[in-house]
This record gives structure tokens, sequence and C-alpha cells, in this order.
């Protein structure tokens, strides 16, 4: 075995020391190392030049890369989950107020059917919605009376809002229905 020998190549492991019998030196495959050892017992290949280390160190990256995966997996996911969420959060307060609009506007129209001229007094009173002082229904949740306009039975109108929906003011009237706005 030399560093400049053309010949066949020796595997890496220990061999008698070319410069001294009583010692094993360790070849590496290309040359000689500075790794020494007495020559009655043969001990296994030295360490490399991380002391050993390479395979643990490996894992820790792996490990910390895994983790900052599953970092920007769960940041992925929360970027669009997220805004899904507080979108269907809206719709939903926008449904409440679309259902008490109609509520109300039922009410209203079947008021007129007994009643002839001005709109009805539309109220809040502990959570429930009275028409001329008669309790109709439960309140939302989030959702505000507007108002009730109008002269009569043809051009009424009463509109409600949710602070917490995306469209917030729905309206309901005789002459256009539900829609979304104030009156």
């Amino acid at each position: 075995m030399s560093a400049t020998g053309g010949g066949p190549r020796v595997a890496p492991n220990w061999y008698p020391d070319p410069s001294d019998p009583r010692l094993l030196r360790y070849w590496d495959g290309l040359q000689w190392t500075a790794h020494t050892s007495p020559a009655s017992a043969p001990l296994p290949a030295p360490a490399g030049p991380d002391g050993g280390g390479s395979k643990k160190a490996m894992w820790a990256i792996g490990i910390v890369v895994g983790v900052l995966v599953l970092l920007v997996v769960i940041g992925i996911l929360a970027a669009i989950a997220i805004p899904v969420f507080l979108s269907q959060r809206e719709k939903a307060a926008d449904a409440s107020a679309k259902v008490d609009a109609s509520t109300l506007a039922k009410e209203v129209a079947t008021w007129y059917v007994d009643h002839d001229g001005a709109p009805p007094a539309v109220t809040v009173s502990d959570g429930e919605y009275s028409v001329d002082h008669v309790r109709v229904a439960p309140v939302s949740t989030n959702v505000e009376l507007g108002g009730i306009t109008g002269t009569g039975p043809t051009d009424w109108c009463v509109w409600v809002t949710n602070p917490e929906g995306a469209l917030k003011d729905f309206q309901y009237s005789a002459a256009r229905g539900l829609d979304q706005g104030t009156c």
C-alpha cells in the first residue's frame, strides 16, 4: 500500500504500520492516517472528521427540516381555512338578518290585513320583536332593528342590520320584497 501506487485499491482498515511493526496504522483507502494503535488488538475504524456524529447530525437536520415543513403546511392550511371560516361566519350573520327582516315583514303584512293607516310600531323588548305591542319573534344574535317606514299597506318597509355580516343591512318592503340595504 502506498499513497502513489497505481495497483489495486486496498480497503480502509487497520494494517501493520510500515514504519513501526509494533503499531497498527489506519489506511483510509487512499493514504495512511495519523491514527495508530498497539499491534496487539485491532480497533474499529476511527471516527470521521466530525467525531462520529454525522448520523446524529443528519437526524437532527432531518428533524429540523421536518418541523419546518410541518410549520409551513400548517401556515398554508391556516391561510386557506381562516378566510373561509370568516366568510362562512359573515354569511351566517347575513342569513340571520335576512330571517329577521322576513319574519318582521310577514307580521307587518299580516297587521295590514286587519288595520288601515300608518305602519305599526315595530320595537324590540327583552330580546323579542313586537309589532304594534304584540310579541312576534325572538331577535337573532347580533341583529339590530333598523326601523320601519311608509304610510300604508303598499309602501311600508322594515329593515334590520347585523354588524357581523358581510352585507350587514337587509330590508323587506311591500313593493320589492327582501333586498340588501336599508329603507
